[in-house]
């Protein structure tokens, strides 16, 4: 079940949507968006075409959120296949560190007025070793195999693991980090 825009922000933090703010994109400009935000009161402004400056604090936080994705990507020495994941995991990152804007807190600080949780974090694109007995055929299959640390999956408390072999994801609570090695490592950059 998805949830509607806002019923989080009412029900958890007893805050309310009031406007929403766009490029007046096509996405943005059917009758039926219009009636939706009209029936939960919230008002839709929209910037001039071809002004991005109008938006200035969006795209200011898209450029932070892209070029951290980026340094994670190259860092990892992984290709541009993995974007998706760099984004999230760089939003995620973001999400916990301080802010001038925020008086040096961090969004999840000014959030849930309590300090992030740092403990957890791990070295995007590293080396991990999740628990894959539950997946086997048989039980003279291995019980791990080296896989490529995605991120953290929303949701769940687990990691999201690349097994480079299969080119497949796994999400898994039982894993075992190496961040000294970089399975990608051996190739050449390619961002393409």
């Amino acid at each position: 079940m998805v949830s509607e825009p806002g019923s989080i922000l009412s029900t958890q933090f007893g805050a309310h949507l009031q406007y929403f703010q766009s490029d007046g994109g096509g996405e943005f400009n059917s009758s039926q968006f219009a009636s939706f935000l009209d029936s939960k009161g919230i008002t839709h402004q929209l910037s001039c075409p071809s002004t991005p400056q109008q938006n200035g604090l969006a795209e200011r936080k898209n450029r932070h959120v892209i070029e951290t994705a980026l340094t994670l990507l190259v860092i990892a020495n992984l290709p541009g296949q993995f974007c998706y994941h760099a984004v999230a995991h760089a939003a995620y990152l973001i999400n916990f560190m301080p802010s001038i804007a925020l008086g040096n807190q961090s969004p999840f600080q000014k959030l849930f007025d309590k300090p992030p949780p740092l403990q957890h974090l791990r070295v995007f694109g590293t080396a991990v070793y999740p628990f894959i007995r539950p997946f086997n055929e048989h039980k003279l299959q291995s019980r791990t195999v080296q896989c490529v640390f995605m991120g953290y999956s929303q949701g769940y408390k687990g990691v999201i693991c690349y097994n480079t072999t299969t080119h497949r994801f796994l999400l898994s609570r039982h894993v075992v980090h190496d961040e000294s090695v970089f399975p990608f490592k051996h190739s050449e950059p390619s961002l393409s």
